[in-house]
């Protein structure tokens, strides 16, 4: 099958090297296989994240490779696919999402909630980028620069895209997000277009100066600390992103032992 690839057959419990099925392609991938029957056959978007894991085990990440993300996007996450309604609702036990398309919004996003893996690397690279340097403002150039770096390879300009889609998305709505005993509601972000911005109509939304984070949202700026690399191999699947945000979050709370989490907890979290 192409791109993909084929565990050989193996003792369960042994370690085995996995690679892709065209020759060459990428190096081995040395990874503890016990978990994984005989012969499965995984995607190649699979293989690039056991690479990803592999070298995150062997080489702990640098200053240059953590991220940030808001604490409250590892317990609700965005839609995954574009809203086929007005109103987008997400709850998670006492936490909730409601997302809503402003009225005064602006003009330039077909999108009018954010959804999908682009929006929770906008989220992400506006978090780091305020924790970083400690400010609510943040240059459109610095903006593009971290997301590129998020996501590691592709197009540029396929990307730049996708990212101000998002950011016009956000801009577009209002959040009310309730965690435990806090809210927020309102806008997470403003922004200031270009005096060249695209009109209503066009599919290219305007790029702007510079992105504006309101108070609620910079006061999450420190937020939850993930790997560059980590990110960048499962920037492909919005639902694998949230599963590393969520693990993520539980794992840095969890104090010596394991913790344990029955299939109707899941479900709720990742079900929706």
């Amino acid at each position: 099958m192409k791109n993909s690839f084929v565990l050989p057959d193996q003792q369960h419990g042994e370690e085995t090297h996995a690679e892709p099925s065209r020759s060459g392609s990428r190096p081995r991938c040395r990874v503890d296989w016990w978990h994984v029957p005989p012969g499965t056959t995984l995607p190649s978007r699979a293989l690039r994240a056991l690479h990803a894991g592999d070298a995150i085990r062997a080489n702990p990440a640098a200053a240059a490779d953590i991220l940030f993300a808001p604490r409250w996007l590892t317990m609700l996450a965005l839609p995954r696919k574009r809203a086929l309604v007005g109103e987008f609702r997400r709850q998670a036990g006492p936490c909730s999402l409601v997302i809503r398309p402003s009225c005064d919004g602006h003009a330039g996003s077909a999108d009018a909630i954010p959804y999908g893996s682009a929006s929770r690397l906008a989220l992400i690279c506006l978090t780091t980028i305020a924790a970083r340097h400690g400010s609510s403002r943040i240059a459109a150039n610095d903006l593009l620069a971290e997301y590129l770096r998020a996501v590691g390879s592709g197009d540029p300009k396929a990307h730049a895209r996708n990212l101000w889609h998002q950011v016009t998305a956000f801009a577009n709505c209002d959040f009310n997000i309730t965690m435990f005993d806090r809210e927020v509601d309102g806008k997470l972000i403003d922004y200031e277009p270009t005096t060249n911005a695209s009109d209503s109509t066009s599919r290219t939304p305007p790029r702007p100066q510079w992105v504006e984070l309101t108070p609620d949202f910079f006061t999450e700026r420190t937020g939850l600390a993930l790997d560059r690399r980590a990110v960048a191999a499962l920037r492909g699947s919005p639902f694998a992103m949230d599963v590393y945000l969520w693990m993520s979050q539980h794992i840095a709370r969890i104090q010596g032992g394991c913790k344990f989490f029955n299939w109707d907890y899941l479900l709720r979290e990742f079900g929706g």
